[in-house]
């Protein structure tokens, strides 16, 4: 048995498709997959491991890097005959800015500007906690959003949206699977962490 935990849009595009891949592969295996956008505590979860996408920054935790992904700002045509297209971070306080929600200040985009990184203040009429109807909304020209360029990737790739800002963007964000130091990383482990590794390298993110 395996315990994995992972954030829910995350574990829906890439974990589970390598746990369908692993338990037709391997019959004596078993997966249990906990799902959720907080920050899981592995002892009272029970997970064997968790996958995390941001800087590590609890040392008290076993580390592998698993991939990286980029973030992106983002907006559809229509918007942008409408009401121009954004040339620097600074711009965008004149925009409409589709806010996602989240337990951090979501209404501050991090750039990188003269080789700074630096955190732009913005707002708009929308804001929601659920990332499908941001990018929706979006895409039907209510505004610009930022978001992690493998949750648009289709958007952009049928022309619903543009990338703006690019040069602009900050460092990519590291996936990571932790696990307690407490435990070795187990064949299971090994072979999870494998697997998804190498379907990242397929993706574009």
């Amino acid at each position: 048995l395996l315990r994995v935990g992972a954030p829910a849009l995350f574990a829906a595009a890439h974990i589970v498709p390598v746990i369908s891949e692993l338990v037709q592969r391997h019959p004596r295996i078993e997966i249990e997959l906990k799902v959720s956008d907080r920050e899981v505590d592995l002892v009272a979860e029970r997970l064997d491991l968790a996958v995390r996408i941001r800087e590590m920054r609890d040392s008290t935790l076993k580390a592998k890097r698993l991939g990286e992904i980029r973030a992106v700002v983002f907006g559809a045509p229509s918007y942008f005959a409408r009401h121009g297209r954004p040339k620097h971070p600074d711009e965008l306080a004149r925009h409409e800015c589709v806010v996602r929600l989240t337990d951090g200040d979501a209404e501050t985009w991090p750039f990188r500007v003269a080789g700074r990184r630096r955190s732009i203040k913005v707002g708009g009429r929308f804001r929601s906690d659920s990332t499908a109807a941001t990018n929706a909304a979006v895409a039907r020209g209510a505004g610009i959003g930022f978001a992690p360029l493998w949750l648009v990737r289709d958007l952009v790739d049928r022309g619903e949206v543009e990338i703006i800002l690019e040069e602009f963007e900050v460092a990519r964000v590291p996936i990571h699977a932790v696990w307690l130091p407490t435990k070795l990383p187990l064949a299971k482990v090994q072979m999870f962490t494998e697997a998804l590794i190498a379907r990242l390298k397929r993706e574009r993110l």
